[in-house]
């Protein structure tokens, strides 16, 4: 998968557990090619390698990541202040589907296993597919997340 920033081309590949990235056999994730055909890690979601959107957001203090892996702290995240009050979409769903709240953004949600952020709900869309259109690479959309605890 590729991505044009400006006159750069950037290339993403989905690494599988057990592959190896600088030697180091890794849990699996999204990696960025450099242009010595190494690798970084650009979406993790492990314990043992966080990737820069989850140290990001736990060092700006806007989200606990432990807490979002359950469907349960992903839900608690719609009913903190200022409390979604955007009924086209039901927060039990969006916790499902791995969304919590981003609350300054109007009806904006971000998937704490792939980052994906949607917004602009409609009446009757389907959480799940929506997300698969976003991000068909996320692993609680391919059913392989299996750091989430479901309610």
């Amino acid at each position: 998968m590729a991505l044009r920033v400006g006159d750069e081309q950037i290339y993403f590949r989905m690494v599988p557990e057990g592959a190896k990235v600088h030697d180091t056999t890794v849990t699996g994730g999204i990696y960025r090619q450099n242009a010595d055909g190494t690798y970084d890690v650009v979406c993790c979601n492990r314990e043992k390698s966080p990737c820069f959107f989850c140290v990001q957001a736990e060092r700006e203090g806007k989200v606990n990541m432990s807490e979002m892996k359950t469907e349960a702290g992903r839900l608690k995240s719609f009913y903190e202040e200022p409390v979604w009050n955007f009924p086209n979409v039901c927060p039990k769903k969006l916790a499902k589907w791995g969304f919590r709240y981003l609350r300054e953004t109007g009806d904006q949600v971000q998937c704490v296993f792939c980052h994906a952020i949607l917004g602009d709900w409609e009446k009757g869309q389907d959480v799940y597919e929506r997300h698969k259109k976003r991000n068909w690479a996320c692993t609680i959309v391919r059913g392989e997340e299996w750091e989430n605890v479901p309610l």
